[in-house]
């Protein structure tokens, strides 16, 4: 498993680690999916653009958001009440 940033700038960085990772053989590579971040560029735009080119590695995106966490860790859920 690998995780190549999304960053916007470098142009072209994040396709040729990926061409990497799938060339070594690797199963699995995760790209981070922060839409709030301006320095990264757009993710599905970004796994839509990897996946064309690569072969044999899966993709997915990752995302990790720790306010939603504690959002829900103070918030129990309510009941259902159908």
């Amino acid at each position: 498993m690998a995780r190549v940033d999304p960053l916007a700038l470098s142009v072209g960085r994040s396709g040729k680690r990926t061409l990497l990772i799938d060339g070594l053989g690797l199963d699995l590579l995760t790209i981070q999916d922060h839409p709030y971040q301006a320095a990264f560029d757009n993710t599905w735009a970004l796994l839509s653009f990897l996946a064309a080119r690569t072969q044999n590695v899966t993709l997915v995106r990752s995302t990790h958001c720790r306010c939603a966490h504690r959002r829900c860790r103070r918030r129990p859920p309510r009941p259902w009440t159908g």
